[in-house]
């Protein structure tokens, strides 16, 4: 009995969502792991806002839509980043956890989804993709998951480590 392996496809788009999300923290010096710490940004709000305004040059993307604000004082950035239905979402913030861990050593992650159903999807694609994401990544191994639910969110979360 053999079994079916399934090869990532890379689509252009999908590649430049990913990068796209990476150089939003261009500048970031690469951190190494350290026990118990969280992935850790020093970059100021301005630099951010810079990044995120030369991404939507190379977009096309208006000020307007873009809808930059400052956080407020001691209050987390709020990154938002939106793609239609099939599209391949899942693929996409999966590789971009694998990148912000190869550029800046990152390796906490959690991912919220509605449904118990998502979740078996996601869990599913891990199980499908892992090795192939980490080794398009640079790593050996794929990003450990483990599932976590909430009673404070209604979702149910996916919680990626290094």
């Amino acid at each position: 009995m053999t079994t079916q392996t399934f090869q990532l496809e890379s689509l252009a788009y999908q590649n430049e969502a990913v990068r796209a999300v990476v150089e939003v923290f261009s500048g970031t010096p690469k951190s190494q792991p350290q026990d118990g710490s969280g992935n850790r940004c020093p970059l100021p709000w301005e630099q951010l806002k810079t990044n995120i305004q030369q991404i939507a040059l190379r977009q096309r993307i208006s000020d307007e839509w873009l809808q930059l604000s400052a956080p407020g004082q001691g209050q987390p950035m709020d990154l938002c980043v939106e793609m239609e239905t099939g599209t391949g979402k899942t693929l996409v913030y999966l590789r971009t956890l694998y990148r912000l861990h190869t550029a800046y050593g990152w390796n906490k992650f959690i991912i919220v989804v509605p449904s118990v159903a998502i979740r078996a999807g996601v869990m599913g694609t891990l199980a499908d993709f892992g090795m192939q994401l980490a080794q398009s990544s640079g790593l050996h191994h794929p990003i450990p998951a483990s599932l976590g639910t909430s009673k404070k969110w209604t979702s149910t979360r996916v919680i990626c480590h290094g």
